[in-house]
């Protein structure tokens, strides 16, 4: 499954036995733990954490913030339930990168290496307002506890992180999908969230499926035995009943299920581009037909899920042009023609890219046809320079992809559709 590998990190590996204290011995009873890129990971991965993170220099607001924090840690942290920490993006420059940390401060709450939850801070945040804050989200820990105890699941308040043995006594039972996540992936708590939802209406949708989440920096032996090297990483495991069990990569999974479509559509592929139609470019067609017409190109390879949720986005696309002649929305096979991915430094899929008399732009906007279309128009109409969206200069080393949203839909589809059934 393509996505985004966490390198720029050190990862601190943590050992597979749970810590049944509440929090790290680390955190001091009368003040503020300061976090940094070599401890962050291991820490916050021992319980719960309430962050500050913040950027020097401060303005008054944030300095008065800060002095709050310390008197809030040395109220809270002697109880052993909470860490109260912080974290100065000036000196740990990568994580906060990942973190995707903009307002200074901001304020997040983490749980056993789990971002869960960010704290919308007033402008001049009373002690009082913390202090509640975390009453709130330890008290929603404590009404999941009740309710799974009682029988009563609360869908808002479960959680779906696994140990080892988790997976294994879940496995037993039901078939299995799995996310393999690091700590510090952005990616990977959209994706979480993805599977929350589904927990939510599994217990309708089937009785024969379990969902979870493991964390690679805690469990990096299993994760590497189920060879996992970039995440997230989604798998669905069958039942194991006594046969070995079966480990599928989610990506190789759904390709398989829409393998069938796929060989129609490419017998049918029109050898010209035809308005309101996409494209299907071949080694033989891709140079004269760029050269021909303005191109909106969709680089693409079937074995990934990111590019199987955006095909309806690009047939959509292509019918709401079909009026607009000087355009060709079309696609290309990165799996069958390398060479000329390789050609335009193609190292992620799914990448958008408008071609113009050998001019290469990348699209890093929304997923909407809508926004897709407008960019469409303002390339035609005045090259782009017209403040819509951002436009960016291709890359030989992507760092982002702009289309998370939309694709963990499409996924979110894809899995009820393939196994909810």
């Amino acid at each position: 499954m393509a996505a985004v590998k966490d390198s720029n990190v050190d990862d601190v590996v943590v050992g597979d036995d749970d810590d049944d204290d509440p929090v790290s011995e680390a955190c001091k009873h009368d003040e503020v733990l300061q976090l940094n890129t070599n401890n962050f990971n291991l820490l916050t991965h021992t319980g719960k954490f309430f962050i500050m993170i913040f950027k020097p220099p401060l303005s008054y607001m944030a300095d008065q913030a800060k002095l709050k924090w310390v008197r809030l840690a040395r109220e809270l942290n002697a109880k052993g339930t909470i860490c109260i920490s912080d974290l100065d993006c000036s000196k740990s420059i990568e994580i906060c990168h990942h973190l995707q940390i903009r307002p200074s401060p901001t304020f997040l709450w983490y749980e056993n290496g789990r971002k869960v939850r960010a704290y919308d801070a007033e402008p001049d945040p009373e002690l009082e307002h913390f202090k509640s804050f975390v009453e709130k989200m330890i008290a929603s820990n404590e009404i999941s506890v009740e309710s799974s105890a009682s029988g009563v699941e609360d869908t808002d308040h479960r959680t779906i992180d696994w140990s080892t043995d988790d997976f294994e006594t879940n496995l037993k039972e039901k078939n299995v999908i799995v996310e393999f996540y690091a700590t510090l992936c952005e990616s990977c708590n959209s994706l979480y969230s993805i599977l929350w939802k589904l927990m939510g209406i599994q217990n309708t949708a089937s009785t024969s499926l379990a969902i979870g989440a493991i964390n690679c920096s805690k469990y990096e032996s299993f994760c590497i035995s189920n060879n996992v090297t970039m995440y997230p990483t989604l798998l669905y495991f069958e039942k194991d009943d006594g046969v070995a069990k079966k480990s599928y990569n989610l990506s190789s999974f759904m390709s398989e299920k829409t393998t069938e479509k796929a060989v129609v559509i490419k017998e049918d592929a029109p050898q010209n581009c035809a308005p309101g139609q996409v494209f299907t470019l071949t080694d033989k067609s891709f140079d004269s037909s760029i050269k021909s017409m303005k191109s909106f190109v969709k680089f693409f390879q079937p074995s990934c899920p990111f590019c199987t949720a955006i095909k309806q986005v690009w047939i959509d696309l292509a019918s709401e042009l079909r009026n607009v002649t000087a355009v060709c929305i079309a696609e290309l096979d990165c799996t069958d023609f390398k060479a000329i991915c390789k050609r335009y430094h193609i190292t992620a899929v799914p990448k958008l890219v408008w071609i113009d008399s050998n001019a290469f732009r990348v699209y890093n906007g929304g997923g909407k046809v809508e926004l897709l279309k407008r960019f469409v128009i303002d390339m035609i109409d005045n090259n782009g320079t017209t403040p819509i969206m951002v436009i960016s200069r291709a890359t030989s080393n992507p760092s982002s992809y702009p289309f998370m949203t939309v694709v963990y839909l499409g996924i979110l589809g894809l899995i009820k559709n393939y196994l909810f059934k």
